[in-house]
């Protein structure tokens, strides 16, 4: 659970705070980026935002 009054991050840069967590919310890489060949590529269009502590993903919440 959350502790009360605690914010809890949903946007790129924002601090996570589930769980006591202080990881960031960042976009996840896409694996298979194809930029270079034609941006912008699928992989990075439906790039989740993630914590890069818990591994929290986009969604999870729901």
């Amino acid at each position: 659970m959350v502790e009360i009054g605690t914010e809890i991050g949903t946007e790129e840069g924002d601090l996570c705070g589930r769980f006591g967590c202080t990881g960031h919310i960042e976009w996840q890489v896409g694996k298979n980026c194809s930029c270079h060949l034609s941006p912008p590529c699928m992989a990075c269009v439906t790039a989740p935002l993630m914590c890069s502590e818990c591994g929290w993903e986009e969604g999870d919440d729901d």
